[in-house]
């Protein structure tokens, strides 16, 4: 884990020197958090996407969401949303899911050229939270890609991997459903939110890794050596 960090660091430092946009530029002149850090010492992002599928280079960016985390509290007065009118039409079936049709999106909706600098200036110098990350951390470096022909380099915890470790711990065989970020937050006492909708994603997303977090620290440390994206 300590090598992976370390790792993530030499990776970060030959993006810097060799980017040329200004966002990506900016987002990596700040350094990865050294491993050893306990995590009520880390600023946090937890963000969420909305978009119209999984994958990121035939899907868009629907919305985003996001509130940081800062001495282990959530940070709601930072918090952040943001409709992004898409190139392509709104499927049916995807807006059944979010709730986002096409006359919302461009009545209320601003382009991804106009949010993706926002987005980027919030992560920096951050650690993103997200459910299963991969797909956040795709559908932005894809957004990146297309916007400035470059990509961020962008530490993550995942707190669907996060709850996996906890539950391997106690059982080898738990029921099917049982990572879903909802049906995990009831394992903590945390409330119910409404689903698919990128901030309040977000919120429960950050709200998790918090109970994760106190869960697994105790009343000792938690280092990110333990909660890097594996």
């Amino acid at each position: 884990m300590l090598f992976k960090r370390t790792f993530m660091e030499w990776q970060r430092k030959r993006l810097f020197e060799k980017a040329k946009s200004e966002p990506i530029r900016d987002f990596l002149s700040v350094p990865i958090v050294d491993a050893k850090t306990d995590y009520r010492d880390v600023k946090f992002l937890a963000l969420d996407l909305e978009t119209t599928g999984l994958d990121p280079k035939k899907s868009e960016i629907l919305s985003v969401g996001y509130a940081p985390v800062r001495n282990g509290r959530l940070i709601l007065k930072d918090r952040a949303h943001y409709l992004i009118r898409p190139e392509n039409a709104i499927s049916h079936d995807s807006a059944v899911v979010h709730g986002i049709t096409d006359d919302h999106a461009e009545a209320h909706g601003e382009s991804l050229a106009e949010v993706m600098p926002r987005v980027l200036n919030a992560l920096k110098g951050h650690v993103l939270i997200a459910h299963h990350c991969p797909i956040e951390i795709n559908f932005i470096r894809n957004a990146c890609q297309q916007l400035y022909g470059e990509v961020p380099l962008i530490p993550a915890v995942d707190t669907l991997i996060i709850e996996k470790q906890i539950l391997d711990r106690r059982s080898p065989t738990f029921e099917p459903g049982a990572l879903r970020l909802f049906t995990a937050r009831t394992r903590y006492n945390l409330p119910r939110y409404a689903a698919h909708d990128a901030l309040m994603d977000a919120i429960a997303c950050g709200e998790l890794f918090l109970a994760q977090a106190c869960y697994q620290a105790g009343n000792g440390n938690l280092t990110m050596q333990r909660l890097f994206n594996r």
